[in-house]
């Protein structure tokens, strides 16, 4: 299925392509904060860049409901800490800190050890509504369960 050319979709794949450049609104924030809200036990998530607030505060709803929650970021990222700390989450977090110039890079989210959201967007105003990003959904456990845990 196609909407104005930002969504492809099957059975157990989800792809939204951003573009404001292009003229493609795939509603990244939106999707992204109802795939956070659909979590029903636990969410793991790698963010290099987390500064979005609608965002943030759907992460701070799955804490609050005493649901798992665990985020690794990019221990250099303070604007990261910094929104973290803003809506009470730096104690779900850790920042993670790579052995020399590598950044931890990562943006994926693991929804109940089942659904995996990546793509190449920072959680960021401009990464999700702006810049020329692509972002994908798969319901896939084999898939979540590749993953690193050891991050987070």
């Amino acid at each position: 299925m196609a909407t104005n050319g930002t969504t492809f979709s099957t059975n157990r794949l989800k792809i939204f392509f951003q573009s404001k450049r292009a003229g493609f609104n795939a509603q990244l924030v939106s999707h992204l904060t109802d795939f956070i809200d659909a979590t029903k036990k636990t969410l793991d998530c790698a963010i290099y860049d987390l500064r979005q607030t609608n965002v943030l505060a759907a992460l701070a709803r799955v804490a609050k409901s005493g649901k798992k929650l665990r985020i690794a970021y990019h221990y250099a990222q303070k604007s990261t800490k910094q929104a973290l700390t803003n809506f009470k989450l730096l104690s779900h977090a850790t920042g993670v800190n790579p052995t020399g110039s590598h950044l931890m890079h990562n943006k994926f989210l693991v929804r109940d050890g089942k659904s995996v959201w990546t793509g190449s967007a920072n959680i960021s105003q401009g990464a999700l509504e702006l810049q020329d990003n692509n972002c994908l959904v798969v319901s896939s456990a084999d898939l979540a369960k590749q993953y690193p845990v050891e991050m987070l």
